[in-house]
């Protein structure tokens, strides 16, 4: 970074340096479920009887059948048609019987009650749309008892929050960092941003003494947008250093693609 103007490797190597540090929050955030036995009685109790009893069955004798998943997605309905839901990876729970594993959801998909279609938005992108069993505190409570389902219930909500946080921070990084072309422009549009930085960023920035104007898409930019942002990049250098043992190689990417909950609302 010889001269004041960022070229585009300097602006992504700051973008993704940034999103690393509130990565910190995804790598602490961690579902407090872990014993899978309770979780999975609830889930496949709502799939007929007979079927639980017929997969337990060939599955003993080690034949290979469909209709079997790695995961179970709930939805609980909060009024109207928006839900809160989360999956839960059989690679994150323990304590499971080996011949006890979920049955796939879509074998249920006839059955409005117990399986239906969930949409969750994706910002500037094609929504997301999944099968999901709906499901009551109160069941969840019955399943795990009322502290563990109490707590279940908190970490879906939190995580749903969180979720969204996180991802509008990241779109504000992407958003500034598209109008950003120099250093100066860092220091003079959003100066706090500095000391989230790594050490020798950091300094390339602060060594730059040209003035630079900002740009003109800066003054109508939502800075309410951009402080929020600033309390998720606090909030995740605070974490720094507190992942959770199997969640230490996570990043800002991965919120997609691990145990979280989002929320969304029923397909019509």
């Amino acid at each position: 970074m010889a001269t004041t103007r960022l070229s585009e490797h300097d602006r992504n190597v700051t973008v993704d340096s940034l999103k690393d540090v509130i990565a910190n929050i995804v790598r602490f955030v961690d579902c407090p479920i872990k014993k899978g036995g309770p979780i999975l009685h609830l889930w496949n109790n709502k799939f007929p009887r007979e079927l639980v009893e017929a997969r337990k069955t060939v599955q003993k004798y080690n034949i290979a059948v469909g209709g079997v998943s790695d995961m179970m997605r709930f939805a609980v309905p909060l009024g109207g048609d928006r839900v809160l839901t989360a999956r839960l990876r059989m690679t994150e729970l323990v304590e499971i019987d080996g011949l006890d594993v979920p049955l796939e959801l879509k074998l249920l998909k006839a059955n409005p009650e117990l399986c239906r279609n969930v949409i969750v938005p994706q910002e500037g992108q094609v929504n997301h749309n999944y099968y999901a069993m709906p499901v009551t505190p109160d069941e969840i409570k019955h399943a795990l008892g009322n502290d563990e389902g109490a707590a279940y219930l908190e970490w879906m909500q939190q995580s749903a929050d969180l979720y969204t946080e996180i991802t509008d921070a990241g779109r504000v990084l992407d958003d500034l960092f598209g109008m950003i072309k120099t250093a100066g422009q860092v220091k003079r549009m959003v100066p706090d941003l500095l000391q989230y930085l790594p050490v020798a960023q950091r300094a390339a920035f602060e060594d730059q003494k040209r003035a630079s104007t900002v740009p003109f898409e800066w003054a109508p930019y939502d800075k309410s947008a951009v402080e929020r942002m600033l309390v998720t990049l606090s909030k995740g250098h605070l974490l720094a250093g507190m992942a959770k043992p199997h969640r230490t190689q996570y990043r800002f990417q991965h919120l997609d693609s691990i145990t979280w909950g989002r929320y969304g609302r029923w397909a019509t």
